[in-house]
């Protein structure tokens, strides 16, 4: 295969998302501090539905708990209302979503 010749796999990125509307950037005044400066992003669905303010309060709870400073993969829940509220942390990205958004 050459390098013009189209590939079977399609790869979405997190930029993909934030460009399409599916998510939307989140804490991006404070992202040089949390994540050494990789994005943290939330579904355009959550954002709209609890605000950027309860979205603090989830991430300083997953804060809290240690796992934004252990190694590899973390994925923590809470509750926000009547639906639960997922944090996802990975080497690239910090993910905010609800649950059955999963």
């Amino acid at each position: 295969m050459t390098e013009t010749e189209p590939r079977g796999d399609f790869v979405y990125t997190v930029y993909d998302a934030l460009a399409d509307g599916t998510f939307v950037s989140v804490f991006e005044n404070t992202w040089p501090m949390l994540r050494g400066g990789k994005p943290s992003v939330a579904t355009r669905t959550l954002v709209d539905g609890v605000g950027e303010a309860a979205l603090i309060k989830v991430y300083e709870e997953f804060a809290a708990q240690g796992l934004d400073d252990k190694p590899g993969r973390r994925r923590y829940q809470t509750a926000i209302g009547s639906r639960d509220v997922c944090v996802a942390l990975d080497g690239e990205q910090l993910t905010m979503f609800y649950a059955d958004e999963d």
